[in-house]
C-alpha cells in the first residue's frame, strides 16, 4: 500500500477530498470536552498538512494512533478570514489501512516528518474568481490542446473545447431571468448542449451563430439530468456558460457531420432521444381531437431505407403540416422517440422542417430523390418491398423488439443504478423466476373495457358509468434471480397470461377447485430461463423511498441452443440457486 505523494497539495486547490487518498498520521491529540473530535497532522511524504478528525463513530477515532495509514475519503479545507491562521483539513470520513507499519510501503521516515513542507496558507485566490477557472489560459486558444467531448468530465473547466454550432434557440425566461442554449459538435460528431445564463445570456446571444466554429475554455460541466430534448449524439455532460468563459471564433471550421438517421436504424435505437431524418411525405392523416382537448395529426414518412415512420404533430404545432405535400423530400431535426405499443416519432419544440433550397447541403437529400425516381410509376410512387417501423417494433415483432435497445444488467448492477439516480430506469435482465407471492391474492376484478379495479360483488364500473360483467386480471408479486443477486417485480395481466398460458379468471377457479394444482402451476415457471424487461421506478412507502421493479415484458428463452455461452451461464445460475449459493431475499 503506497502513500499518495503529493495529494494534499491538490486537495488544498479543490478545497475538498475530490478522490480518496492514503495518508500517514502524526501529532494526534483528543480535544477536551469532546468525544468526536480528534486533531492531528497528516502527510503524504512531500506536504504535512494540520487536520481535524470530527466522526459520529467515535470508536473509530479512538482507534486513531500516531503513524497510522489511513484512507480519507471525504473532507473538506477549511480556509480562514484571517490569514495569520493556520490552513485546516475537516476529515468526516475515513478508513484505516494500516496500523502496524509492516506493510507500508514508500513512507517518509518518522523522523524526517517534521521536516517536510507544510501547508499552512491557501493559494492565492483572486476574489469571487473560481479555482478551477485561475489558471491563465493561452491568448489564442487554437494554440492550446484540444479535448474531444467524449473525453470531457466535470472537472474539465481548464480544458480547451472546439466545435461547430448546429443549433441554436431562442432566448426565454425563467424563474431566475433569462437563459438561451445551443449545440456543439465536434470533429468526431459527438455533441454538448451549452447553456447560458441571465448577463451572460444578454453578452453572448448575439455572438454564438449557428454554422459558426467556436474554441472555448474556462466552462463548468455538469452531469446532465436526461431532460429535455437530447440528440442520441449527445454526450452525457451539459456544458454551462459563465462569465469567465473564454469563447474564441475559429478561422479553421469543424466540417459538419450529418445527423441525419436512417429510419431502419430506429428499430434498435433507444428511445426518449432525438434524431434527425431526411424523408419524403407518403401520407397525411386527419386531425384527430382528445378529451383532454388536445389534437394530432400524425404524418408518415418514407426514406431510402424503404422504411415508413409515423410522425406525430401536436396542437400549435400541426400548423406546420398545412404547407406540406405528398412526394415532397423534407429534413426535419429534434424529433422525439417515443414508445408506446410501438415507436413512433414526435415533434418537439426544437423541431426544424427544412425543404428544397434548405437541404441541399444534405447528401442523404439526393439518396432520397434518387430512391423515389427509381420507384416512380404513372400510378405513383410504388415499394414493394416497404415496411412500416409500427409493425416491426411490436411486442410480438421479436426481431425487432424494441426493448432490446435498453441496457443489459446483472440484477446487482442494477440496484447499484437505481440508487444512484432518481430518474426511472428501463432495463433488460436475465434470469430465473424463483418463487411466486400468490398467498396473499394474485388477481382484482376489473371493468373489462377500462381496466378500472371493480369492488368485490358489483357490476357497475363508475369510470364507464354502465353496468359491465367484470372480469378478473392478475397482479402478481415474483422473485427474479440471477448469479449476482435477487429482487422482487410486480408482473401484470398481460404478460403473467403469456407465460402461464391462461386467465386470471381461469386460475381463480382452478385455486378454487384444486389449489394443490393451483399452485404446481406456478412452481412450473421457476427457474425456466427468461429475458425480463423491467421499468424501475422510485416510490415512498411509510416515509421510506425504495424501487418499485414492474416486468414491462417478458421472452421465454426456451429456443437458445444448448451448448452456447448464453445457456452455459443460465444453467450455470440454476444450479447455484438450487443448491443455494445464491439466496433468495424475503420480501418485507
Amino acid at each position: 500500500m503506497s502513500i499518495s505523494e503529493g495529494k494534499i497539495a491538490d486537495v488544498v486547490r479543490a478545497r475538498k477530498i475530490i478522490e480518496p487518498i492514503i495518508v500517514q498520521v502524526s501529532n494526534v491529540q483528543s480535544v477536551e470536552k469532546t468525544q468526536d473530535v480528534v486533531k492531528a497532522k497528516i502527510h503524504d511524504n512531500k506536504y504535512q498538512i494540520t487536520t481535524i478528525f470530527k466522526l459520529k463513530d467515535t470508536a473509530l477515532l479512538k482507534r486513531l494512533k500516531d503513524f497510522m495509514l489511513i484512507k480519507v475519503i471525504q473532507g473538506s479545507v477549511h480556509v480562514p478570514q484571517n490569514i495569520s491562521k493556520t490552513l485546516v483539513v475537516a476529515i468526516s470520513n475515513f478508513e484505516i489501512v494500516d496500523a502496524t507499519l509492516k506493510k507500508l510501503i514508500n513512507t517518509c521516515p518518522l523522523e524526517k516528518i517534521d521536516h517536510l513542507d507544510k501547508i499552512g496558507t491557501a493559494p492565492i485566490v483572486r476574489t469571487g474568481v473560481p479555482v478551477s477557472h485561475q489558471q491563465a489560459a493561452p491568448a489564442d486558444l487554437s494554440k492550446g490542446k484540444i479535448t474531444p467531448f467524449s473525453l470531457l468530465t466535470t472537472f474539465g473547466s481548464k480544458l480547451i473545447i472546439k466545435g461547430r454550432v448546429v443549433s441554436k434557440n431562442d432566448k426565454f425566461k425563467y424563474a431566475k431571468g433569462n437563459l438561451f442554449s445551443f449545440v456543439l459538435q465536434d470533429k468526431d460528431g459527438a455533441e454538448i448542449k451549452a447553456t447560458c445564463f441571465n448577463d451572460v445570456c444578454d453578452e453572448k446571444f448575439d455572438q454564438i451563430k449557428v454554422g459558426e466554429t467556436y474554441y472555448i475554455t474556462k466552462a463548468d460541466y455538469k452531469q446532465s439530468n436526461g431532460k429535455g430534448y437530447r440528440s442520441a449524439k449527445m454526450i452525457d455532460l451539459d456544458m454551462i456558460i459563465g462569465k469567465y468563459t473564454i469563447i474564441q471564433k475559429s478561422s479553421d471550421e469543424v466540417p459538419m457531420i450529418s445527423s441525419i438517421v436512417p429510419i431502419a436504424d430506429l428499430v434498435e435505437s433507444p428511445v426518449d432521444a432525438t434524431y434527425d431524418i431526411c424523408a419524403f411525405l407518403v401520407d397525411k392523416g386527419p386531425e384527430q381531437t382528445y378529451k383532454n382537448e388536445k389534437a394530432k395529426v400524425t404524418l408518415t414518412f418514407m426514406d431510402q431505407s424503404s422504411y415508413a415512420v409515423e410522425v406525430d404533430f401536436w396542437n400549435e404545432d400541426i400548423d406546420k403540416t398545412k404547407d406540406m405535400e405528398n412526394g415532397v423530400v423534407y429534413v426535419l431535426t429534434s424529433l422525439k422517440l417515443k414508445e408506446f405499443k410501438y415507436k413512433t416519432l414526435t415533434v418537439t419544440k426544437a423541431t426544424k422542417i427544412l425543404s428544397n433550397t434548405d437541404i441541399e447541403q444534405y447528401d442523404e437529400a439526393s439518396l432520397v430523390n434518387k430512391f423515389i425516381q427509381e420507384h416512380t410509376t404513372p400510378e405513383g410512387i410504388t415499394v414493394s418491398d416497404l415496411r412500416y417501423l409500427a409493425n416491426e417494433t411490436t411486442v410480438e415483432f421479436k426481431s425487432g423488439d424494441i426493448r432490446t435497445a435498453d441496457q443489459l444488467y446483472c440484477l446487482r448492477k442494477l440496484e447499484e443504478k437505481t440508487s444512484e439516480t432518481s430518474e426511472d430506469v428501463k432495463a433488460n435482465v436475465y434470469g430465473y423466476f424463483t418463487m411466486f407471492k400468490v398467498d396473499n391474492g394474485f388477481c382484482y376484478l376489473s371493468c373489462p373495457d377500462c381496466k378500472k379495479k371493480i369492488v368485490e360483488g358489483s357490476t357497475f364500473c363508475e369510470k364507464c358509468q354502465k353496468d359491465i360483467q367484470p372480469m378478473r386480471r392478475f397482479i402478481v408479486r415474483a422473485s427474479i434471480a440471477d448469479s449476482t443477486s435477487s429482487i422482487w417485480v410486480t408482473i401484470f395481466d398481460e404478460e403473467m397470461k403469456k407465460i402461464i398460458g391462461k386467465s386470471a379468471d381461469e386460475m381463480y377457479e382452478i385455486n378454487e377447485q384444486d389449489s394443490e394444482l393451483f399452485e404446481n402451476l406456478f412452481k412450473q415457471l421457476t427457474f425456466i430461463e427468461c429475458r425480463f424487461h423491467l421499468i424501475c421506478k422510485k416510490d415512498e412507502y411509510n416515509g421510506e423511498t425504495r424501487t418499485r421493479f414492474t416486468v414491462n415484458f417478458i421472452q421465454v428463452l426456451d429456443n437458445i441452443a444448448s451448448g452456447t455461452e448464453e445457456m452455459k451461464s443460465l444453467e450455470r445460475m440454476a444450479n447455484d440457486m438450487k443448491n443455494g449459493i445464491i439466496g433468495i431475499e424475503e420480501e418485507h
